[in-house]
């Protein structure tokens, strides 16, 4: 009392929250508390008011975790797709603007072709001129509910594999996302087949004209 009471901290009442107390059984358990000083025949006495808020403290903790967690979440799904050399990107349903993508479809943009996309932006209008087509993939996306497709980038240094999903939540189609697997080594090494191979039936063509 003489803590709580003394003529230079507080003279009639002090509320605490969220105070943290040991029980005779050793539990614990979250409280606020407000401590009044009042008059009773003459004597001075202190009323204390102890509201149990353990629920809404433990509700609070959980909550905060919840949300740590899934920034943690977020931040490693981030790392890992924008760590992979394919592209990754979402649409959203309609416009088929870009809602998402990462960090190798982003570089390539705009080191190849010196633009910096944004989310919103309906690139493949404003840079490549094949809007259209590209129209076509993602209403083939929606409409089967999956769409894929080879596709060689503007500029020819690229050859992806692109793998389209629609996206929904409750039988609600909200967007379509969009995988590029970059195969280019494999297509140049297919090609090395085929050049090999046809250099071998030449071969084997003037082998058997000689004989």
């Amino acid at each position: 009392s003489d803590y709580l009471f003394k003529k230079d901290n507080y003279t009639t009442s002090k509320t605490f929250t969220q105070q943290k107390l040991v029980c005779k059984d050793n539990t614990i358990i979250y409280a606020d508390i407000n401590a009044k000083k009042i008059v009773f025949e003459t004597k001075e006495l202190i009323l204390g008011i102890v509201n149990n808020v353990s629920s809404q403290v433990y509700a609070e903790t959980e909550l905060k975790n919840t949300i740590r967690k899934i920034q943690e979440s977020e931040l490693r799904y981030k790392h890992i797709i924008d760590s992979t050399q394919d592209f990754i990107w979402t649409v959203d349903a309609n416009e088929f603007r870009f809602q998402s993508f990462n960090k190798s479809l982003y570089n390539y943009f705009k080191s190849k072709l010196q633009r910096t996309i944004s989310i919103g932006d309906k690139t493949h209008y404003e840079i490549d001129g094949k809007g259209l087509e590209w129209d076509n993939y993602y209403n083939k996306a929606l409409q089967q509910g999956e769409y894929h497709f080879e596709y060689e980038t503007v500029d020819k240094s690229i050859v992806v594999f692109v793998s389209m999903y629609r996206m929904m939540n409750e039988d609600k189609t909200f967007g379509i996302s969009a995988f590029g697997r970059n195969i280019t080594k494999l297509k140049e090494h297919e090609k090395s087949l085929q050049i090999a191979k046809e250099e071998a039936e030449k071969k084997e063509e003037l082998h058997q004209t000689m004989l």
